[in-house]
């Protein structure tokens, strides 16, 4: 029995060997997997069988099995999964643990490297993974463990799979859960700016928010109100993607069929006010944007894309009165240039800047005022018994003359006289 078990530890260490060596003419870099593969050795397990060693000939990532599922049973795309799944660095740090994580296949859930070594597996396995970084959380990484550029190794177990059920087959409730789980792993990625995996998640959730047999109006059945409301939520941040991508036919399509359930949703309205506007249809975007800011006044970027668009309908406004002037033959107004102006202007900067009209409005009012001192004052004093200039003087007595003392002239220093 110990010859036995110890010819298996043997075959098992040949089988260690070339598959190490597989590995390195496969594309793995050893050096960046000198400490998965020590970390892995081959043994027996408890029945004396040595494990299995299964690995991909791709340098970003490999299988080692730990514990063999059963056979032929691994899952494929569309297939609904359970795993449980314990992420670690290479120093053995665990940065991150999944206990029954459920997910689609195909569905850009999870990380890129699930989805690669999920189908390598039968259910009831039990492996360890090696994910290089661009099939787990690429330059961004994961904050706050996880760095920029960081390869990861899991412990994976399959724990269960099945097909997805049809939407139309399963009960609302169901539907509910499956659609939001979709719905926030969109949510993630739009997150970390992944915008084409957010899109896809948030597809798939739609399928799961729709009502085939529902027509969306303003009679809604109370079962289907709230995957309505759902559904809703999910084309909002659908379209929020595709405005990112630059895709503005797409989004107004999906803004389209929120605002004809709501047709006072505010972050629908805004959303496509901003595709109208980027695509030139100012004068729609304006009427949405006025529309929002009415529904919440106090929003500041409401206020700021209404007058961005504003001022984009006065610019198309004067073009095409340049437009028509040409047309006619007339020549076009002279632009004024507020950076460059003339030697006079630079000079007399105070009397440039009034205008013709201010200059004649001032010189005829100060001209009126001129003309009636001159000749309607005057005629108001002598209506009020007097002359301008000349004061009233009281006839003389001869009486009080003579008793009034003479005044004799007196010589000055120089000989004049002075009275």
């Amino acid at each position: 029995m110990q010859y036995t078990n110890h010819k298996k530890n043997l075959k098992c260490q040949a089988q260690f060997l070339v598959q190490k060596m597989f590995i390195r003419l496969g594309g793995f870099k050893l050096s960046s997997c000198k400490t998965y593969i020590e970390a892995m050795p081959c043994k027996v397990d408890l029945k004396g069988h040595p494990r299995s060693l299964e690995s991909v000939s791709n340098k970003d990532f490999g299988k080692l099995i730990e514990k063999e599922g059963q056979a032929d049973t691994a899952p494929g795309k569309g297939s609904c999964v359970t795993i449980n799944a314990t992420g670690k660095l290479e120093d053995g740090t665990i940065i991150e643990k999944h206990e029954d994580l459920t997910f689609t296949l195909g569905d850009n859930e999870v990380i890129q490297g699930f989805e690669m070594i999920l189908p390598l597996m039968n259910k009831g396995e039990i492996a360890e993974g090696y994910i290089a970084s661009r099939f787990a959380y690429g330059k961004k990484g994961l904050s706050p463990k996880i760095l920029p550029d960081t390869n990861i190794y899991y412990t994976i177990e399959l724990v269960d799979y099945h097909a997805e059920q049809d939407p139309g087959e399963i009960s609302v409730s169901e539907r509910m859960v499956i659609g939001n789980r979709k719905r926030e792993r969109g949510n993630f990625w739009f997150n970390r700016e992944e915008y084409t995996m957010a899109i896809q998640c948030y597809s798939a959730c739609l399928d799961f928010f729709d009502d085939a047999e529902e027509e969306y109006g303003e009679e809604v059945r109370d079962e289907v109100k709230p995957i309505l409301e759902e559904r809703l939520k999910a084309l909002n941040n659908l379209a929020a993607t595709q405005i990112k991508l630059e895709s503005y036919d797409v989004a107004v399509r999906s803004l389209d069929t929120i605002l004809k359930c709501q047709p006072e949703n505010v972050k629908a309205l805004y959303r496509k006010g901003k595709c109208l506007g980027v695509q030139g249809k100012y004068k729609e975007a304006e009427e949405l944007l006025r529309k929002a800011c009415s529904l919440e006044p106090a929003s500041r970027l409401l206020h700021q894309e209404l007058a961005k668009v504003r001022e984009r309908v006065r610019e198309e406004a004067e073009s095409q009165k340049s437009l028509y002037r040409r047309m006619l033959g007339l020549k076009n107004e002279p632009k004024a240039n507020p950076k460059k102006g003339s030697a006079n202007e630079q000079n007399y900067p105070v009397l440039t800047s009034f205008h013709m009209k201010t200059w004649v409005m001032s010189f005829l009012t100060l001209f009126t005022i001129l003309m009636v001192y001159k000749y309607f004052y005057p005629m108001w004093l002598e209506s009020q018994g007097g002359q301008v200039g000349i004061e009233k003087s009281e006839p003389k007595d001869p009486i009080v003359e003579t008793l009034l003392p003479t005044k004799t002239p007196r010589e000055t220093v120089f000989g004049e006289k002075e009275l």
